[in-house]
C-alpha cells in the first residue's frame, strides 16, 4: 500500500544550542491510516494544533526498548488507524496544516467549499481551534454560497451559532411563492424547528416592539433621535441639540428615548431582512418626550451632514439594517438554548 507523502516530511533539523529556537523543530514523522490510505506527515503539526493529538503522542510506550517499526505510527506496517473518518476529509485537513510554498506566499489557501467543510468537520472533532475558526471565516466569505438549509445543517453539525441564526432568519423572512411548505420544511429541519420558524413568521411586523417603546401620552412610538437617518446620505440626521421649546438635551449617544412620533411610521422591508420605518420630521410628526412639543428648529430641518431637506418631510428611522436585524433578534431569543450550547464549542 503506497504512502501519501507531504512536502517537507523528509527534512531534518539538527538540535543545537547554537541554532535559533525558532527553527529547532522536531521533524519526526508519523504514519496515519484513514480508510485505505496511508499518510506520513510531520508529527509537530498535529502536536501544535490539537490537544487531542498532543496528549496521544505524549503517552509513554511500553516499558523496555522496542524496535522503531513496532511503535504505532512509526512505519507503514504499523500505522495509527483513524477509524470512522474519511480519507477526503483527512486530506483537506492536511492541506491546511501543511500549506504549500505558493499558498504561504499568496496568503491564502487554494481550497474548494467541500474541502473547507471537510477541514471544519475534523478540526471540530479534534479540537483544532485555529483551523476551525479559519474554516468558518473562509466559508462565511462571499466566495462561498450556502442555502439557508445548508447553513442550518452545517450549524448543527459543527456547532456554529451565527450560521444557525442566519439560516433560520432567511427562512423566516422568505414567505413568498418560493418558500418551503410546512411539510417540506419539517422534512428538512425537523418538526420542532419548523414549528418555531412558522411561529416567528406569523409574528410579522409586530417584532417592531422589540426595538421601540411606547410613549406614555400615546400610544406613540418613541426612540432616540440618533436613530433618525437621512434618506439621502444615510448619516444620522440630527446633531446633538437642545429642544427648541423646553431646552432638554437631545442626545444622540446616551441611548435614551427622547422623541416620539405622533403618527405611526411607514414600514418598509428589504431583501436583507432589515426593517426601515419612514417618519415625519415636521410639527405633525415628531415631538419631545419631555414637553410634547416639536423639538428641532427650524420647523422643517435639513440634514446636518449633506444639507438636504428630506423629500416630503420623511426621514428614515433605522431599526434593522445597520444594526441587529429584528428578525435575527427574534430567532436568537427563540433558539437561545441551542445557541448557548454551540457557544461552548469555541470556549
Amino acid at each position: 500500500m503506497a504512502e501519501t507523502q507531504v512536502d517537507a516530511s523528509d527534512l531534518s533539523v539538527e538540535h543545537s544550542s547554537a541554532l535559533s529556537s525558532q527553527f529547532c523543530i522536531s521533524w519526526d514523522t508519523v504514519v496515519f491510516k484513514v480508510e485505505d490510505g496511508l499518510f506520513r506527515v510531520p508529527r509537530h503539526g498535529f502536536v501544535e494544533a490539537s490537544e487531542v493529538f498532543a496528549t496521544m503522542f505524549s503517552l509513554p510506550t511500553r516499558a523496555g526498548s522496542r524496535p522503531e517499526d513496532e511503535i504505532e505510527g512509526q512505519s507503514a506496517d504499523n500505522p495509527i488507524v483513524l477509524e470512522g473518518y474519511l480519507k477526503v476529509d483527512f486530506l483537506a485537513l492536511l492541506k491546511v496544516l501543511y500549506p504549500t510554498y505558493d499558498e504561504v506566499m499568496a496568503g491564502r489557501f487554494n481550497m474548494t467549499k467541500s474541502e473547507w467543510i471537510s477541514a471544519l468537520k475534523l478540526s471540530t472533532v479534534w479540537g483544532i481551534r485555529k483551523i476551525r475558526q479559519w474554516a468558518i471565516k473562509e466559508l462565511s466569505s462571499p466566495a462561498f454560497i450556502h442555502t439557508p438549509l445548508e447553513k442550518i445543517e452545517y450549524a448543527r453539525a459543527y456547532h456554529i451559532s451565527n450560521w444557525l441564526v442566519e439560516g433560520i432568519s432567511a427562512i423566516v423572512k422568505n414567505d413568498g411563492q418560493d418558500a418551503l411548505s410546512p411539510s417540506d420544511l419539517s422534512k428538512a429541519v425537523g418538526i420542532e424547528t419548523a414549528y418555531q420558524i412558522m411561529t416567528l413568521r406569523a409574528r410579522g411586523p409586530s417584532i417592531l416592539e422589540l426595538k421601540l417603546s411606547v410613549h406614555e401620552e400615546g400610544p406613540y412610538l418613541t426612540c432616540n433621535i440618533g436613530s433618525i437617518h437621512c434618506p439621502n446620505c444615510s448619516s444620522i440626521f440630527f446633531p446633538e441639540f437642545s429642544c427648541n421649546t423646553c431646552g432638554s438635551n437631545m442626545s444622540i449617544s446616551d441611548g435614551s428615548n427622547n422623541v416620539y412620533f405622533l403618527k405611526g411610521p411607514k414600514l418598509r422591508g428589504n431583501s436583507k431582512g432589515g426593517v426601515k420605518a419612514w417618519v415625519r420630521l415636521d410639527v405633525w410628526g415628531i415631538s419631545c418626550v419631555k414637553c410634547d412639543n416639536h423639538p428641532p428648529a427650524p420647523a422643517d430641518p435639513e440634514c446636518e451632514y449633506c444639507g438636504e431637506a428630506p423629500s416630503g418631510g420623511y426621514a428614515v428611522l433605522d431599526i434593522g439594517e445597520g444594526h441587529v436585524s429584528l428578525t435575527e433578534e427574534a430567532v436568537r431569543e427563540e433558539f437561545k438554548e441551542e445557541i448557548a450550547a454551540y457557544a461552548l464549542a469555541d470556549v
